[in-house]
């Protein structure tokens, strides 16, 4: 025969387990564009902002939801493939340097080597993107005037300047590679190709522009 205390164990209920709470929420991540200073194509992912939701303090339990996460679509595994994207930033050349004429044709140009196809690749989402930039022409800002330049020219030619009048101090001088940017996406993809906004890459140095002075010796 069990004793009272015997039956006041048996018949006890069990004590309760402590079960640790935990809640998950899934973030979503997008690429978002933006320029580093003086890294032309060099680009950051900005993650959106979430929110985690917790169990009340009490409860023993926690049931989490999926939450289905959008599909990135293929311009923005594009703008991923643009992060990884190096090129350069042109080195103007001047000649005569650094101090030319006023009326003296000076050449304008950049070094050969720059002037390349650039590529660069990213994978999201089962979308395989590869991203090309062809530069296409150099806009040379000169302190008094522009010129537009196809190709890097050279120390001979065709690009070249004639500045007006001179000056005290140098004049700024700016290249600027424009590159067009385009891309090709295999698998998932929502579109095949596309293109981005063309890609600007810039460069300086100064030029001290001089007037040529002559003088004449009457005969006695």
């Amino acid at each position: 025969m069990l004793t009272s205390l015997a039956l006041a164990l048996a018949f006890a209920p069990p004590e309760p387990r402590v079960v640790e709470p935990r809640c998950e929420v899934a973030a979503v991540v997008s690429c978002l564009q933006s320029l580093s200073e003086g890294r032309p194509g060099r680009y950051a992912p900005k993650p959106e902002p979430y929110v985690v939701i917790p169990c009340p303090p009490e409860s023993q339990f926690c049931v989490t939801t999926l939450i289905a996460v959008p599909k990135a679509g293929t311009a923005e595994v594009a703008r991923m493939a643009l992060a990884r994207l190096e090129m350069p930033l042109p080195v103007p050349r001047t000649r005569p340097s650094p101090t030319t004429y006023v009326g003296l044709r000076t050449f304008l140009w950049l070094e050969s080597d720059l002037w390349h196809v650039y590529r660069a690749r990213a994978r999201a989402a089962g979308q395989r993107v590869v991203l090309t930039g062809r530069p296409l022409r150099v806009r040379w800002d000169l302190g008094d005037g522009r010129e537009v330049c196809v190709g890097p020219s050279g120390p001979e030619g065709p690009c070249s300047h004639v500045w007006t009048r001179s000056a005290r101090e140098p004049y700024p001088v700016t290249a600027t590679v424009e590159y067009e940017v385009s891309w090709t996406c295999e698998g998932a993809c929502d579109a095949p190709s596309g293109t981005l906004p063309v890609l600007e890459a810039s460069g300086r140095t100064a030029v001290l522009v001089r007037e040529i002075q002559t003088s004449a010796h009457a005969p006695r």
